[in-house]
């Protein structure tokens, strides 16, 4: 196995589907990014499948996706902190019926006081983390009407300019980061577990895929073993009609070597639909088509081996993998920041159980600029100001039962629990995991070994038995019997390999160190898919 790495970013990859599967197979073949030259090799690597699963897995796309939102969502809360401007501009016209009187008054010139109103208005308002918040305003009102032309008011139209600044401070409810930041702080943290949830299923899905191709090459093997026992099979179903023929074996041995190859034709043909499957299911888990599942190439890589001094190691290992998985476990981590996140809330909820008490303070002067002239309109703004207006006024508001503020508090004490609870269970769970899956190591290994040792003996024993049934000093029951215990011990050795090269991905899974994120890329390498990790979670 060449045991390189490479790095996938976090973003989709974009693979031109409508050229064709066959595109993809060629980078199958030849995948970029590997930092060495060599002829190519045919079949599909190891570091091949998980480099296309990081890349096309449905579950992963749709985490980065639900990262987007959540980035979304704290943009949202943050706006609630942008300084914000306002304007407004507004022409109006009155006109207002006059009484017969008053138009008499105005000798029966006008029948209707006609209003002409033009107003501007330029604000900010702001709002602080802490609950305060400021609002700068300034207006600009002209007003004139039909009377401005009977000289008897001796009148023309006035510009009049208000310019107010306002400050509100909520003096309990309300006030404080822990309160006004709250929505804010929360989708942070939110963020941060919407990340670790994306790696953690990226692991998920590189265990599933790892875990898929090696059922897919120990499809592979099963089927050539059962090739290989239907053609010893065959061999001697030939050899014995020959000596049947030459009346030198029974009959009854031809029917029992035919029956024997029925049998193993029937093993083999159910092996090649197991290999059909695990060909599916590593190419769901990888997020292919389905026409793509049916073109996936055999797997070339082999099954990782044991390695000399590490079994006897194991039982050292166990406090150092148990401080990996609480390091590294993406999924804790991401519980840990939703009780966080759960924690944030629970604190403003509580401090909203006090009354609402606001405090306004109000600062500003007024202008006045009196002119027909339109261009004097803003000249009001520093033409015979008056001031120093001022205000302030106390703001008290308290339901009676607080029944909202009290089930808003109760609801966030509850959830808090609850994420306590799921990062107490979660962190039990793969205590467990762990432990157990170190215990298992060992095991696979010594069965491993025990299974290849009963290889070697049956191939030794068939060979014997094969001289002994050419000699005449065994039957082809005996024979046949070995042969089947020889197929036997061979798919036991598989099965024994494929628990043992599961056992080092799941322990990998456990400890969180199955995959290495860089910034906004995950680095994969090929000693993190085959050997069990150090205390720093490489190997």
């Amino acid at each position: 196995m060449n045991q390189n790495d490479n790095s996938f970013p976090t973003q989709e990859l974009h693979l031109s589907r409508w050229l064709g599967f066959t595109v993809l197979l060629a980078a199958l073949i030849i995948f970029p990014g590997n930092s060495f030259s060599q002829e190519p090799q045919q079949g599909l690597s190891l570091l091949q499948a998980v480099g296309l699963t990081v890349s096309l897995q449905p579950n992963i796309l749709m985490r980065r996706e639900q990262v987007n939102n959540q980035a979304g969502v704290l943009r949202q809360n943050t706006g609630k902190f942008d300084l914000t401007v306002k304007s407004s501009l507004e022409k109006k016209v009155e006109k207002t019926p006059l009484t017969m009187d008053q138009q008499e008054s105005f000798g029966n010139l006008i029948t209707t006081y006609d209003q002409d109103t033009l107003t501007t208005t330029v604000g900010l308002e702001k709002q602080f983390r802490t609950g305060i918040k400021i609002g700068p305003n300034m207006k600009v009102y002209r007003s004139g009407s039909n009377l401005d032309n009977f000289f008897m008011f001796n009148t023309v139209p006035d510009n009049y300019s208000t310019l107010n600044f306002t400050l509100e401070i909520p003096l309990l409810k309300g006030f404080g980061q822990d309160v006004a930041g709250a929505d804010e702080k929360t989708a942070g943290v939110n963020l941060e577990a919407t990340r670790l949830d994306l790696t953690h299923t990226v692991s998920q899905s590189v265990l599933t895929t790892v875990q898929a191709y090696w059922s897919y090459l120990g499809a592979k093997k099963k089927l050539e073993i059962y090739r290989e026992s239907e053609g010893s099979a065959s061999k001697l179903v030939d050899n014995l009609q020959q000596l049947v023929a030459a009346k030198e074996n029974p009959v009854t041995d031809l029917v029992q070597s035919q029956a024997s190859l029925a049998e193993k034709t029937a093993l083999r043909i159910t092996a090649e639909q197991q290999l059909l499957e695990a060909q599916k299911g590593l190419g769901l888990a990888m997020g292919l088509k389905s026409q793509e599942v049916l073109a996936l190439p055999p797997p070339r890589d082999s099954y990782p081996e044991p390695v000399a001094g590490r079994a006897d190691n194991i039982a050292d290992k166990k406090e150092k993998c148990l401080l990996l998985a609480e390091k590294y476990r993406a999924d804790l981590l991401a519980l840990k920041e939703k009780e966080k996140a759960a924690q944030i809330l629970l604190v403003a909820a509580q401090k909203n159980l006090k009354p609402e008490l606001n405090a306004t303070l109000g600062l500003g002067y007024g202008g006045l600029q009196e002119s027909g002239n339109f261009k004097d309109y803003l000249n009001a703004v520093n033409h015979n100001t008056a001031g120093l207006n001022y205000s302030a006024a106390l703001t008290f508001k308290y339901p009676l039962g607080n029944n909202a503020a009290q089930g808003a508090a109760a609801q966030r004490l509850a959830q808090r629990r609850q994420s306590h609870i799921q990062v107490i269970d979660l962190d039990r769970k793969i205590r467990s995991n762990v432990l157990v899956t170190l215990e298992a190591l060992p095991r696979y290994r010594a069965g491993l070994k025990k299974a290849r040792e009963a290889v070697a003996l049956y191939r030794r024993g068939y060979d014997d038995e094969n001289l002994r049934f050419r000699m005449g000093m065994s039957t082809i029951i005996d024979l046949i019997t070995v042969q089947n215990r020889l197929s036997t011990a061979m798919v036991t050795e598989v099965d024994s390999h494929l628990d043992y090269a599961n056992a080092i991905i799941r322990l990998r899974y456990e400890t969180g160190t199955l995959i290495l994120k860089e910034k906004e890329q995950y680095r994969l390498e090929m000693k993190r898919l085959i050997l069990i990790p150090d205390a720093n979670g490489a190997t």
